[in-house]
């Protein structure tokens, strides 16, 4: 697992309420979240937090004012994702691999005087190797044994 200081700081640049909106994504889905679920939904070792690596690469970027505290970053990136079978992360015991090109929004608010982020918006330009593997629900174990 990541160290819990890692958490920290992302827990300290977080708005209280955090928008994920896959809308644009094969799920559909858009969620609103507290900061606190929020990193408890990154920091578990089904994602972040431990059997999964990433890194993100930005490019250019570009901020619009869309009020008086709130301002929405679009952020080019070329992501890079590796999902390990568990929490060794050997390099031999990849699981699937993923990486991307996106056009990430991010919206900011600003809270208490100070900019925080409050929500993402990821656009997907670009996908290869098996990227929907990299965020799996972990498979559940059969506990009843099978009557033959």
């Amino acid at each position: 697992m990541r160290p819990p200081e890692e958490f920290d700081r992302l827990a300290a640049v977080l708005a209280p309420q955090i928008t994920l909106d896959y809308s644009e994504q094969p799920l559909a889905v858009k969620h609103k979240l507290t900061a606190d679920q929020f990193v408890k939904l990154s920091n578990n070792e089904n994602r972040l937090g431990g059997m999964v690596d990433c890194s993100h690469h930005v490019g250019a970027s570009k901020f619009e004012r869309t009020g008086p505290d709130t301002v929405t970053g679009h952020h080019q990136v070329f992501v890079e994702y590796k999902r390990y079978k568990n929490l060794e992360k050997k390099e031999d015991e990849v699981e699937a691999t993923g990486e991307g090109l996106t056009m990430m929004l991010h919206y900011y608010q600003k809270v208490d005087g100070k900019w925080k982020l409050a929500g993402v918006k990821p656009r997907v330009r670009m996908s290869q190797f098996n990227f929907p593997e990299i965020f799996k629900k972990p498979q559940q174990k059969d506990t009843k044994k099978s009557k033959l």
